[in-house]
């Protein structure tokens, strides 16, 4: 097999299958153009072997592409393809990867840097997805054939060759071969890939680190869950021609929780959702958007949908734009109906008297300046009148003190019948007002003009249904909580916090090196002591030169079961390295490398342990070393978390009851991906990380810092701890 990484591109269809075939669109030939362009940018790095399974577009089956990859020694199958939806209405790109086991968790992780590729390039994603057939296999026949040969295999629709927002990306021969650059870079990306020719290097590259799942992963069929649609913009609407209101754009919240899969889409109805708008990609964070909707009118009933990646939709809340909600002092709401209704009745039930004083301050001005007017003119008409009985005959004088009264008696009756009416008009308007517009001003507070006032397009929704612009941010910028940790095998991984587990709380500014070994005392305390371990592989060791070069203890390996035949077997320098360590006065531990595949093999080991210590006094823990096995078929290759996590708990409680203290071995990538560490935390634990920092950052006691050591007393290399206490 050839050195570095092999990587097999196939470029999907071939011979009669043309794959897709729209506007002048081939998917087999443009298929082809892309793996030639990825194989060309990928041979530009180093330590990378590149092959194509079907460099003639010729027909070849399923089967023989996967049996390609395996002859070249293929690390994964990659297989190129272009995508198109029936109704022509989908749009972006997606990856399509196994659905269980090692190959779900490192395709998935691959898959990510795929689509934050395209991503870059402007292109909307529909996210990194599983799908099973009726028997409960891989339902895509490239990715089941490779998995039964051992080859992980992903699946890259780059885009949609049949919709408006995708085409621009496939219109020239360069645009494909820019695709096949992208896909080499995500791939140099995944491997932790260099190229001097290129000048990059990626070997510090975060990539997403995932679980395996404990069961196949099929198809999201449910929609996102808790989908509502809420507003945060204050918008006003105004009376257009004919008394109807102008349309207007407002801006909405979406909001929902998908744990299966990513939010793809959402659309949109004005109609209570008899029709909606089309497919409108997902553009915010993981569980919340803001959109702007235009043609918003009174009367509109607006109801969105969002969707997965596999296009499953939920439906959200009604937000009805009919009429305005009112908030009385109670906090009850009251529509403008209802309070027109009220003040009928009200008017129905007081006396002129009683409607009159309870009328609005305004009212109240106007009537008492007309009344004053009124009194003004009848006392002038009264003096006029007097001055002319002062001057005429008795007679006169009484015919027109009869005519003064009877005028001043209709000028009273017709200025207060006047303001009577006046009032009730006014009590009318404002009714009127509450009813079309859910506010208590009246038109009396100021003159009455030629538009009607702005009408706040809020004001027809409940207090639920709307929020702040920072009440919406606070719900944007809601994110998971992720860590960076470093795992020997695979680089830097960006993993999901663990929110019930300990952090530790070293400080390790305080991390210093005395005689060419780490040490570490902080100011609270805490000091490490140094030590190593070994197996039959450092051969004999001088242990007391061991003691003399600054080392306190030695972890020593008790067995191991055996990964392929499961047999348990002792490490043949145990007893001699155990009886002349301890004579060199170092404190002393065991560890087992276990490759127990149930809970009860777990036991089995951990009585081997305690039957090999016979009663023997040892003062540091019992470890037991779980870790990864990469070559051969490994009878553990097929345990999911839970089931290694139940593993781990039965060695480890069983050692605890014999008196010992049980400690696990892991790295980073196995405490946060593999093993379920919020189950552990009762179990102290072995830290392997070669950094010249640890990047971890839960609560261990023990770190092994490097695998490449050297000791006075070992021959070669030998692994260097140091234990916090």
């Amino acid at each position: 097999m050839p050195d570095g990484i092999t990587i097999v591109l196939d470029p999907g269809h071939g011979g009669d299958n043309l794959g897709l075939d729209y506007n002048g669109h081939i998917e087999k030939e443009m298929n082809l153009i892309v793996a030639n362009a990825m194989r060309e940018e990928l041979l530009k790095y180093d330590n990378v072997n590149v092959y194509l399974t079907n460099e003639d577009a010729r027909g070849m089956s399923l089967k023989e592409r996967a049996a390609y990859g395996k002859e070249a020694g293929a690390d994964v199958l990659i297989s190129l393809h272009f995508n198109m939806s029936e109704e022509h209405t989908n749009f972006g790109s997606e990856v399509w990867i196994p659905s269980k086991g090692l190959a779900y968790r490192q395709m998935r992780s691959m898959g990510d840097i795929f689509l934050e590729e395209f991503e870059g390039i402007g292109l909307h994603t529909r996210g990194v997805k599983t799908r099973l057939n009726d028997r409960g296999t891989d339902y895509y026949g490239i990715i089941r054939e490779s998995e039964e040969l051992g080859i992980p295999a992903v699946i890259v629709e780059h885009c949609y060759a049949d919709y408006k927002t995708d085409i621009p990306y496939i219109e020239t021969t360069e645009d494909l071969q820019r695709f096949g650059q992208l896909d080499a870079r995500a791939v140099a990306k995944y491997y932790g890939l260099a190229s001097e020719e290129l000048g990059v290097d990626y070997s510090s590259y975060v990539k997403n680190g995932y679980y395996i799942p404990e069961e196949p992963i099929g198809s999201d069929a449910t929609g996102p869950v808790d989908a509502r649609i809420t507003m945060i913009s204050s918008t006003e609407t105004y009376s257009g021609e004919e008394g109807k209101e102008q349309e207007v754009t407002a801006g909405f919240l979406l909001s929902a929780r998908e744990e299966e899969s990513k939010i793809a889409y959402y659309s949109y109805s004005l109609d209570g959702g008899e029709t909606y708008s089309e497919l409108l990609p997902w553009q915010g964070s993981d569980s919340s958007m803001i959109i702007s909707i235009k043609g918003i009118r009174q009367g509109d009933r607006l109801v969105a949908k969002i969707y997965n990646g596999h296009t499953v939709g939920s439906e959200t809340n009604l937000l009805k734009f009919g009429e305005p909600v009112l908030e009385e002092e109670t906090g009850e709401e009251e529509t403008g109906e209802e309070a027109l209704q009220e003040e009928k009745q009200q008017g129905e039930e007081h006396s002129f008297a009683d409607f009159f004083w309870r009328s609005d301050e305004a009212a109240l001005s106007e009537y008492r300046k007309n009344m004053s007017i009124f009194l003004v003119m009848a006392l002038i008409i009264a003096f006029l009148l007097g001055v002319t009985l002062h001057v005429r005959g008795k007679r006169e004088k009484i015919k027109a003190a009869l005519a003064v009264y009877m005028i001043t008696i209709l000028l009273l009756f017709g200025a207060v019948n006047g303001i009577h009416l006046y009032v009730q008009n006014q009590a009318k308007d404002r009714v009127e007002t509450i009813a079309a517009t859910g506010h208590e001003e009246t038109a009396l507070e100021e003159p009455v003009k030629e538009e009607q006032e702005p009408v706040l397009l809020e004001s027809f929704l409940k207090e639920d249904d709307k929020m702040s612009q920072e009440e919406a941010n606070v719900l944007l910028e809601q994110k998971k909580q992720t860590e960076i940790v470093y795992d020997i095998a695979e680089g830097y991984l960006r993993v999901e916090t663990l929110e019930n587990v300990p952090r530790n709380q070293y400080d390790f500014s305080f991390l210093t090196e005395e005689n060419g070994y780490k040490a570490y005392r902080d100011d609270k305390g805490t000091v490490a002591i140094r030590g190593i371990d070994v197996s039959k592989f450092q051969g004999s060791v001088d242990w007391q030169a061991v003691k003399e070069s600054g080392m306190e203890f030695v972890m020593i390996r008790l067995g191991i079961r055996g990964y392929e035949s499961g047999e348990m077997v002792m490490d043949e320098r145990f007893y001699d390295n155990l009886q002349n360590a301890q004579a060199a006065g170092l404190r002393t531990g065991v560890y087992f490398f276990s490759s127990a595949v149930t809970q009860e093999e777990a036991v089995e080991e951990a009585e081997f342990v305690l039957k090999a210590l016979e009663g023997r006094s040892i003062d540091m823990p019992i470890v037991f070393d779980t870790e990864p096995i990469y070559y051969a078929d490994a009878r553990t290759d097929d345990l999911t978390p839970a089931e290694l996590t139940d593993i781990t708990i039965a060695f480890c409680e069983r050692i605890k009851q014999s008196g010992y203290i049980p400690m696990i071995y892991a790295n980073a990538k196995r405490l946060t991906t593999v093993l379920r560490l919020e189950k552990l935390s009762d179990y102290e634990l072995w830290y392997a990380d070669y950094q010249e920092k640890p990047l971890y950052p839960y609560e261990y006691k023990m770190w092994q810092y490097t695998e490449k050591g050297t000791v006075p007393g070992v021959s070669g290399n030998v692994d260097i701890n140091l234990y916090f206490s």
